[in-house]
């Protein structure tokens, strides 16, 4: 072989090598708290429709998704209402929280988040108040106002329900119910309910003492099934 081919060959050769280490350093480690996980592409192509929220976007999979971008006047609706009724006013509080566990939550998915830190932090904060807007109003009717979208709205608590029942469409339970508790300390007496309590109620689950909760679907398993004799 004749000198400058031998030299062509390892110049790519090494090209090559340090191509493949720099994907090894691209890598998301792995984290034994991931679990929430994006559908495979061939069931998503079966019914792609089956597997993507139709109104309301909750968690990074979803968050840019137009078919939802009308329920985003609806979060900052819910988050004033949010911030009026938490133990501090400031939202600066609760996005330092975020910020705090950010790198634990995001661990949480199966597939790396495209957003920036700040991105990502209103994203959780805007979701997570919608979300406990949603299951206190469920829980409290009283609690609903006169012209509120979701409650007053034929049908659309219906498919609120269903989005917040998709795989790709979740937040960490764990650090929703660390949110919630943080929120609400101030007021969590036995007439206020748990965040275990009021996500049980608004999916027409029994009262449960379950532990380990990873996201809703997997709250969902704890639903009692009719038994076909």
């Amino acid at each position: 072989m004749e000198e400058s081919s031998l030299q062509q060959m390892v110049d790519s050769t090494l090209q090559l090598e340090d191509s493949i280490q720099r994907k090894f350093r691209q890598l998301l480690p792995l984290s034994p708290d991931c679990c929430i996980y994006k559908v495979p592409e061939d069931l998503r192509t079966m019914n792609e429709a089956a597997y993507r929220p139709l109104v309301v976007s909750i968690g990074p999979f979803h968050c840019k998704d137009e078919r939802s971008h009308h329920m985003e006047q609806q979060k900052l609706r819910y988050i004033a209402s949010f911030r009026n009724r938490a133990l501090d006013a400031s939202l600066r509080y609760y996005i330092v929280l975020i910020k705090e566990y950010e790198g634990s939550i995001r661990e949480q998915y199966a597939e790396k988040i495209e957003l920036s830190s700040d991105e990502f932090a209103e994203m959780v904060l805007l979701d997570s108040a919608f979300i406990f807007e949603v299951f206190l109003r469920n829980y409290f009717p009283r609690l609903v106002g006169s012209y509120d979208q979701i409650f007053h709205r034929p049908g659309m608590l219906v498919e609120v329900r269903r989005d917040m029942q998709l795989i790709e469409n979740q937040l960490p339970f764990n650090f929703l119910e660390f949110l919630y508790n943080s929120a609400f300390e101030h007021i969590r007496e036995s007439s206020w309910p748990s965040f275990l309590e009021i996500s049980c109620k608004f999916f027409g689950l029994p009262k449960s003492s379950m532990q380990g909760i990873k996201h809703f679907v997997d709250l969902l398993r704890t639903k009692p099934h009719p038994v076909v004799v």
